[in-house]
């Protein structure tokens, strides 16, 4: 996955205007011809789109979440939401640095067992604040997974005989490399110090508080039958196994009814009890160049009218997914896809928050 040409090709797109007169079209109909030509062209069997607008949340349902049975989705239905797992790690981690259990500016070295030595370039350790904005110097995926690129498996002896003679492809804090390794261990680390697990850290600190009943890491503890079926191609695929090492990077599982609730307090975070914590995400780390900067888990997109377009995508072997708002408008957008078509959910979700912001 190449990440730096995706982020311009979003900010590109996020820069474009929609000034297009359509005194025909209401917005309803805008947004739904937006996700129908998706469908139409048989990339996506169903797409979910949640939308917050003017002070409202409006949902959207197309297609349908299993091929086989042609059932509906609506906004209970399941589904993984992949690599936007990531901000939710990111909220943990600062909501410990909020209450002073944990800071950013900390080495990680001394929070890994002695037989796992930690790899550091130009006498630079890497620090948490690293890990959460993808500059720790980490790959995007260590290279001694399984052939398969199965996470499911992956161990601390595995982590340290990757360690063991690693070198760091840059300086920690000096480069941007988007690293689902170095994320997956941030999450790792905080359920280490905790000694509780990832899922029950996220149910406490951030699922309760914000009424996510149906957000988990694990679909078996989900009292619910409404799951979309995943598709790569046309092929159904199950919902992906995690590590606990790789579970902070990618593992949960959602709704547009909970997505929305997510948005929505992301958005207005000075009401949530959260707000410390949600805005420590916000705050850049990194400035990948004028326009790019990285908060802790979220993308910044800053236009040049000043306003800051916070984002994050995700994408598994049979789901797909985006989130995004801007700050200064106050619209956002939902995307949840029950196919592995990574890019086409960022294409609809940018399509759909261009159309909010400019109506």
């Amino acid at each position: 996955m190449k990440i730096i040409p995706l982020l311009t090709i979003i900010v590109l797109t996020l820069f474009e205007s929609c000034n297009k007169e359509d005194t025909v079209q209401t917005l309803d109909q805008k947004i739904e011809q937006i996700v129908k030509s998706h469908i139409v062209f048989g990339r996506t069997p169903g797409v979910a789109v949640g939308t917050y607008h003017n002070g409202i949340g409006k949902n959207y349902f197309f297609g349908t979440k299993n091929l086989s049975t042609g059932e509906p989705i609506d906004e209970f239905t399941i589904f993984e939401i992949g690599s936007v797992t990531k901000t939710f790690t990111a909220l943990l981690f600062a909501s410990y640095v909020i209450e002073s259990n944990l800071n950013l500016t900390d080495t990680i070295d001394g929070y890994f067992p002695q037989n796992i030595t930690v790899p550091s370039k130009d006498g630079v350790h890497i620090k948490f604040v690293n890990l959460l904005n993808h500059t720790s110097g980490l790959p995007y995926m260590p290279d001694n997974l399984p052939s398969d690129l199965s996470v499911a498996d992956y161990s601390e002896v595995d982590l340290a005989a990757f360690f063991n003679g690693y070198e760091l492809n840059s300086a920690p804090g000096t480069e941007y490399c988007y690293s689902n390794l170095g994320m997956g261990l941030a999450g790792y680390l905080v359920s280490n110090i905790f000694s509780t697990s990832y899922n029950q850290l996220l149910n406490e600190k951030i699922f309760s508080l914000m009424e996510m009943n149906y957000t988990s890491c694990d679909s078996a503890s989900l009292l619910t039958s409404n799951f979309a079926q995943g598709y790569y191609g046309n092929q159904p695929v199950g919902f992906r196994q995690w590590s606990d090492i790789f579970a902070p990077a990618g593992a949960i599982l959602s709704n547009l009814h909970d997505m929305m609730i997510y948005l929505k307090q992301n958005m207005e975070f000075e009401n949530s009890s959260l707000s410390d914590a949600l805005s420590l995400t916000k705050t850049s780390t990194f400035e990948i160049n004028e326009h790019q900067h990285i908060g802790l888990g979220w993308n910044i997109i800053i236009n040049d009218d000043n306003s800051n377009i916070y984002w994050h995508n995700g994408g598994t072997k049979g789901f797909s997914s985006f989130i995004a708002y801007n700050s200064s408008t106050q619209n956002g957008v939902v995307v949840l896809i029950n196919s592995y078509c990574f890019g086409e959910q960022n294409i609809i979700g940018i399509e759909v928050l261009n159309l909010l912001d400019n109506n």
